[in-house]
This record gives C-alpha cells, sequence and structure tokens, in this order.
C-alpha cells in the first residue's frame, strides 16, 4: 500500500522491496495475472497481444520512442511475444527492446501465431508453478543433511566428554 508514496512511479526491480513474499510468489508464477481475464471477457482485453503499460510511463515512452503507440493497433493482451522472449521492463532501452517484439506481432499477427504464444505461455506457466512448488516442498539436500547431522554429532560429543571424566 502506497509503494511509490515517496518515489513516484517506478519500474519493477529484480529485488524490489515494495514485493512481499506472496506478491514474489504470485510474479514469478504469474498468478497475479489471472484478474485480468476479467478484462478479457469483457472485451477490454486479448488474452495474446502487446502487454498495456501503467499510464503513468505512457507519455514519457511515446516521447523517447516514436513508434510507442503504433503497438497499440492489436488489442492489449496478457501475454505476448515480448513477455515471453524478454524480462520485464527496467528502463527505456528494455522497453525499446519489447516495442520491436510487439510491432513484429502487430505486423505479423495471425492465429497460428496465436496459437504458438498461448501454448508457449502455458507451458511456461506450468514450469513456473512446478518449480514454485518445488522449492516450496523440497526436501533437505544431502549435503546440508550431512553437515548439519555432523555438526550436531560434534556437539553431542562435545557436551558428553566432561560428563565421562567425572
Amino acid at each position: 500500500d502506497n509503494a511509490e508514496a515517496l518515489t513516484g512511479p517506478m519500474w519493477a526491480k529484480t529485488e524490489d522491496a515494495r514485493v512481499t513474499k506472496v506478491g514474489r510468489f504470485m510474479r514469478r508464477t504469474h498468478l497475479d495475472e489471472f484478474p485480468q481475464i476479467l478484462n478479457v471477457l469483457l472485451g477490454q482485453m486479448s488474452l495474446i497481444g502487446p502487454r498495456p503499460e501503467r499510464p503513468e510511463f505512457v507519455t514519457k515512452l511515446e516521447w523517447h520512442l516514436p513508434s510507442y503507440r503504433t503497438r497499440l493497433r492489436g488489442r492489449p493482451g496478457i501475454t505476448g511475444l515480448a513477455q515471453l522472449n524478454l524480462p520485464p521492463d527496467s528502463d527505456l532501452e528494455s522497453v525499446g527492446q519489447k516495442l520491436l517484439q510487439d510491432l513484429y506481432y502487430v505486423r505479423h499477427m495471425n492465429p497460428w501465431l496465436d496459437f504458438r504464444i498461448l501454448v508457449f505461455t502455458t507451458c511456461y506457466f506450468v514450469r513456473e508453478l512446478w518449480c514454485s512448488c518445488w522449492k516450496l516442498f523440497n526436501l533437505p539436500d544431502p549435503k546440508f543433511v550431512n553437515q548439519h547431522l555432523h555438526n550436531d554429532l560434534v556437539d553431542e560429543q562435545v557436551v558428553d566428554e566432561p560428563s565421562r571424566a567425572g
């Protein structure tokens, strides 16, 4: 709540202090995108297309990237070529790289490309969800168990030795 009150609008960072542990999990697995399905059902968005940008950044992006508005020829989408091929925006240069991906998509938009993007997105989502669950329920590494047990045994011997001497 009010995460940008002191800084103003900012792009997300890799280790963003504004993100909670639950939020990090939701971002990594893209579960935070599910509410946008309502926008798709209402006809405001498509499943596939250029990602909409936060309004706070649009004017600056249009000024620095003259063809930025061209990417909006198609309906904005939840997933797209730029989201699958590139990391999240972090600066003007990364937005420029995504713009190229979006312009390619808008110019070559067709059902076969949409199908491939949808399949890739589904595979990516399932993989990220699986990896997150694996990390959550992963068993201790054998090296960790051996080291931990070794330390416990050494500690027990240190405690037991004085009692033997007496």
